[in-house]
């Protein structure tokens, strides 16, 4: 079960890393949002998420 939850949040945030990449209005922002990775990793997080804000 486990490894199949990981595979639904995998395809998951590939589905919405694409639609994020087609609402970009440049190709360097669309290749940006393409490069995105998921992060789980509570530190690293909140260290982007201060650098971003």
């Amino acid at each position: 079960m486990n490894g199949t939850f990981e595979a639904y949040k995998t395809v998951a945030f590939d589905i919405i890393r694409e639609q994020l990449a087609d609402l970009a209005n440049s190709a360097e922002a669309r290749e940006m949002a393409r490069g995105l990775v998921p992060c789980m990793e509570e530190g690293e997080l909140r260290r982007s998420m201060r650098d971003t804000t």
